[in-house]
Protein backbone atom coordinates (compact mmCIF):
# COMPACT_ATOMS: atom_id res chain seq x y z
CA UNK A 1 0.00 0.00 0.00
CA UNK A 2 2.86 2.15 0.99
CA UNK A 3 4.48 1.44 -2.52
CA UNK A 4 1.77 2.62 -4.45
CA UNK A 5 1.74 6.30 -2.53
CA UNK A 6 5.77 6.73 -3.18
CA UNK A 7 5.52 6.26 -7.22
CA UNK A 8 3.21 7.61 -9.00
CA UNK A 9 2.51 7.81 -12.60
CA UNK A 10 3.74 10.50 -13.10
CA UNK A 11 7.34 9.10 -12.00
CA UNK A 12 7.45 5.96 -13.98
CA UNK A 13 6.98 8.10 -16.97
CA UNK A 14 9.66 10.71 -16.40
CA UNK A 15 11.98 7.66 -15.68
CA UNK A 16 11.15 6.29 -19.01
CA UNK A 17 11.74 9.65 -20.81
CA UNK A 18 15.38 9.45 -19.07
CA UNK A 19 15.56 5.89 -20.05
CA UNK A 20 14.75 6.75 -23.62
CA UNK A 21 17.56 9.83 -24.16
CA UNK A 22 20.45 7.95 -22.55
CA UNK A 23 19.85 4.72 -24.76
CA UNK A 24 19.38 7.44 -27.61
CA UNK A 25 22.91 9.01 -26.37
CA UNK A 26 24.72 5.45 -25.58
CA UNK A 27 23.70 3.88 -29.03
CA UNK A 28 26.69 5.05 -31.58
CA UNK A 29 25.40 6.18 -34.61
CA UNK A 30 27.16 4.45 -37.80
CA UNK A 31 28.25 7.29 -39.79
CA UNK A 32 30.44 5.99 -41.99
CA UNK A 33 30.66 8.06 -45.22
CA UNK A 34 33.57 7.78 -47.68
CA UNK A 35 36.09 6.13 -45.79
CA UNK A 36 39.10 4.96 -48.28
CA UNK A 37 41.57 2.82 -46.94
CA UNK A 38 45.39 3.68 -48.57
CA UNK A 39 47.72 0.68 -48.29
CA UNK A 40 51.47 1.39 -48.54
CA UNK A 41 54.48 -0.92 -48.65
CA UNK A 42 57.85 0.50 -48.40
CA UNK A 43 56.48 4.13 -48.87
CA UNK A 44 54.64 2.87 -52.64
CA UNK A 45 51.01 3.23 -52.64
CA UNK A 46 50.05 -0.34 -53.11
CA UNK A 47 46.14 -0.20 -53.05
CA UNK A 48 43.29 1.73 -52.04
CA UNK A 49 39.94 0.84 -51.59
CA UNK A 50 36.65 2.38 -50.56
CA UNK A 51 35.57 0.54 -47.87
CA UNK A 52 31.85 1.68 -47.94
CA UNK A 53 31.74 0.20 -51.55
CA UNK A 54 32.33 -3.45 -50.57
CA UNK A 55 29.58 -5.67 -51.45
CA UNK A 56 31.25 -8.82 -50.24
CA UNK A 57 34.54 -9.18 -47.51
CA UNK A 58 37.38 -10.54 -48.96
CA UNK A 59 40.99 -11.31 -48.11
CA UNK A 60 44.24 -9.20 -50.28
CA UNK A 61 47.72 -10.87 -50.14
CA UNK A 62 50.22 -8.13 -50.22
CA UNK A 63 52.91 -10.02 -51.13
CA UNK A 64 55.43 -9.03 -47.75
CA UNK A 65 53.58 -11.55 -45.76
CA UNK A 66 50.86 -9.91 -45.25
CA UNK A 67 47.06 -10.71 -45.58
CA UNK A 68 44.72 -8.25 -45.02
CA UNK A 69 40.87 -8.64 -44.23
CA UNK A 70 38.78 -5.62 -46.33
CA UNK A 71 34.77 -5.54 -45.61
CA UNK A 72 31.98 -3.27 -45.68
CA UNK A 73 33.18 -0.54 -43.36
CA UNK A 74 36.11 -2.13 -42.23
CA UNK A 75 39.86 -3.36 -42.72
CA UNK A 76 42.03 -5.37 -40.12
CA UNK A 77 45.37 -7.19 -40.44
CA UNK A 78 44.47 -10.92 -40.33
CA UNK A 79 47.78 -12.23 -40.60
CA UNK A 80 52.02 -11.27 -40.38
CA UNK A 81 54.94 -12.87 -40.95
CA UNK A 82 56.23 -10.10 -38.39
CA UNK A 83 57.90 -10.89 -34.64
CA UNK A 84 55.52 -8.74 -32.84
CA UNK A 85 52.25 -9.36 -34.51
CA UNK A 86 51.15 -5.52 -33.43
CA UNK A 87 49.36 -4.67 -36.72
CA UNK A 88 47.13 -7.67 -35.86
CA UNK A 89 46.48 -6.09 -32.18
CA UNK A 90 45.31 -2.90 -33.90
CA UNK A 91 42.06 -4.84 -34.90
CA UNK A 92 39.20 -3.58 -37.13
CA UNK A 93 39.54 -0.07 -38.70
CA UNK A 94 36.78 1.41 -39.09
CA UNK A 95 36.91 5.33 -38.76
CA UNK A 96 38.91 8.32 -40.29
CA UNK A 97 42.19 8.61 -39.03
CA UNK A 98 42.62 5.02 -37.93
CA UNK A 99 46.10 3.73 -38.66
CA UNK A 100 47.66 -0.12 -38.69
CA UNK A 101 51.35 0.14 -39.34
CA UNK A 102 53.92 -2.73 -39.38
CA UNK A 103 57.59 -1.81 -39.01
CA UNK A 104 59.23 -4.76 -40.31
CA UNK A 105 56.94 -5.35 -43.27
CA UNK A 106 57.12 -1.85 -43.96
CA UNK A 107 53.33 -1.29 -44.50
CA UNK A 108 51.10 1.37 -43.73
CA UNK A 109 47.22 1.38 -43.62
CA UNK A 110 45.74 4.35 -42.99
CA UNK A 111 42.00 5.19 -43.44
CA UNK A 112 40.68 8.49 -44.89
CA UNK A 113 37.40 10.29 -45.54
CA UNK A 114 34.41 12.44 -43.42
CA UNK A 115 35.42 12.39 -39.41
CA UNK A 116 32.60 11.77 -37.15
CA UNK A 117 32.27 15.02 -35.19
CA UNK A 118 32.96 13.14 -31.61
CA UNK A 119 35.47 12.99 -29.35
CA UNK A 120 38.00 10.07 -29.35
CA UNK A 121 37.97 9.55 -25.65
CA UNK A 122 36.33 10.97 -22.57
CA UNK A 123 38.66 11.70 -19.04
CA UNK A 124 36.36 12.02 -15.98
Amino acid sequence: MRIKQLIKKADIIIVAVILLIAVIFIIPVNNTGNITAEITVDGIPVQSIKLNEIKEAYTLDLGNGMMISAEKNGISVISSDCYGKNCISCGRLSEAGDTAVCIPNKTVIRLTGEKKNAPDAVTY
